[in-house]
């Protein structure tokens, strides 16, 4: 944890090595949202990635052979290394480096083959820190078939980097994005309802202000998005979904679809996609089942094998058989992770205890472990929501805080004022190091539910915040 723990900076910090690290991380419950959601407030958990080892042609027109685009990004300073990100042709996110190991800035030229050919979107995700404040840098770009270069400028002052193309086929949108997140990132007492009822309206008015066709399809890519957070059932998903002709291939378009799976994952195998001729949806759906299925291969719901039988029928599967069945297969020992969690080490008061001991003192059917830190804005709102909810008595909820020892005050404060008990802070030691690496704990916020004598029913429990948290909950809780 120690790569997220930038904290003891006055100056205005570059973070781009760290980004990189959290950006690496395989992300679950929403792999599209990344690392700017440790930021902001969505919640992420760890997500493996379908990458098959080969692009097949029956997948949705995957990469054209020899179609490049070229990135450059110019004045990156000494020893700094920037990233951008994109989604491949399975919509698994990839990371671009810009490393320079030299002692002056230089400029750095990468090429990627176009992931399909439909219009795509490249990802600037980053932040500095000043005086101790986090300064996200989140960017939106739109790229269109034709675009066979883009470039930027580094900013070495703040981290930031500037669109330098002057081109129709290159659109920043982040003011579409940022105006549709302020909304949905309210923390007052505004209700699901009335966030939905407000970017239905900011939808209907971009519609009469955009005259542009592309960001017509950018308005609505990110209202059904940001519908999909607020109300995955909603039947209007769906229907966008089934009206694709040209889909943005983008991390948004991940999140609708793992919404919508998600709110279906009891009934994926019920989904008669073989027999519907809408290619496009069709391939969506699967890339998205492969996924989905990846994430629940260790901590798996009751309907979880009825749906990886039923994909096991898809034209992606087929395809893409050798690969996915490798990463389909739970190859860990059962109690691996157990080990590696039950020797975590933490302060108990003054003390470097096991978390085995701290939980043996709790006799509890249940014990849900809430890995958070004071600085991770999602990981707060999941604990206040956790708060509001009616929780099964059998459930005994450990709070294990992430910040660094220096920061040992603003945590214990911080837990007070939020009326936490078993409340409980790492240590920054080697042993606690090698355990983030191995099960991927480098991401926040984390739930891990066990069960009386410590075995892990589910190593990435849905959030709080999530709409199928409680269900979860209630499922392996009898």
């Amino acid at each position: 944890m120690a790569d997220m723990a930038q904290q003891d900076v006055n100056t205005t910090v570059h973070i781009t090595d760290l980004a990189i690290k959290l950006l690496n991380a395989n992300f679950s419950r929403f792999s599209c949202l990344l690392f700017l959601f440790v930021i902001f407030n969505c919640s992420n958990k760890s997500e493996n990635k379908v990458n098959p080892a080969t692009a097949n042609e029956n997948i949705l027109s995957q990469s054209v052979s020899g179609d490049s685009l070229e990135i450059i990004i110019k004045n990156i300073p000494p020893q700094t290394t920037a990233a951008l990100m994109y989604n491949d042709f399975d919509l698994s996110s990839k990371n671009i480096y810009f490393e320079n190991k030299s002692g002056i800035s230089k400029t750095i030229s990468q090429k990627i083959l176009k992931p399909v050919n439909f219009d795509y979107t490249v990802l600037y995700r980053t932040f500095t820190m000043t005086d101790n404040k986090f300064v996200p840098h989140y960017h939106n770009y739109l790229i269109s078939q034709p675009v066979e270069q883009i470039e930027f400028l580094f900013d070495e002052k703040n981290g930031d980097i500037k669109l330098e193309n002057n081109n129709v086929n290159i659109i920043t949108y982040d003011n579409i994005t940022n105006a549709y997140q302020e909304i949905t990132r309210k923390t007052n007492k505004i209700t699901s309802l009335q966030k939905i009822q407000q970017i239905e309206n900011l939808h209907d008015e971009n519609k009469k202000n955009f005259t542009d066709n592309k960001l017509l399809l950018l308005n609505d890519l990110v209202f059904y998005k940001q519908l999909s957070l607020l109300s995955p059932k909603d039947k209007r998903i769906e229907n966008y979904l089934l009206s694709l002709e040209k889909p943005v291939w983008s991390t948004d378009l991940l999140g609708i679809i793992y919404q919508y799976l998600q709110a279906k994952k009891d009934s994926i195998y019920l989904l008669n996609l073989n027999k519907d001729k809408n290619t496009i949806y069709n391939n969506l759906i699967e890339i998205g089942i492969a996924n989905h299925l990846m994430q629940y291969k260790e901590g798996k719901y009751p309907n979880y094998a009825k749906n990886l039988e039923w994909f096991k029928n898809t034209d992606y599967y087929i395809d893409n058989k050798d690969s996915l069945e490798k990463l389909l297969t739970n190859d860990k020992k059962p109690d691996s992770v157990k080990n590696q969690i039950l020797s975590f080490d933490v302060y108990d008061r003054d003390r470097v205890v096991k978390l085995k001991n701290v939980l043996s003192v709790r006799a509890s059917k249940y014990y849900l472990l809430d890995f958070w830190a004071t600085w991770c804005i999602p990981c707060l709102q999941n604990i206040e929501a956790m708060h509001q909810m009616d929780l099964p008595k059998e459930l005994e909820i450990f709070y294990i805080s992430m910040d660094r020892t220096k920061d040992k005050e603003k945590w214990s404060k911080k837990a007070q004022n939020m009326h936490l008990s078993n409340s409980y802070l790492f240590t920054e030691t080697q042993n606690n190091k090698n355990i983030i690496s191995k099960i991927n704990l480098n991401e926040l916020p984390r739930y891990i539910l066990l069960d009386k004598d410590l075995n892990i029913i589910h190593p990435n429990l849905a959030t709080p915040q999530e709409v199928d948290f409680l269900k979860e909950l209630k499922t392996y809780i009898k």
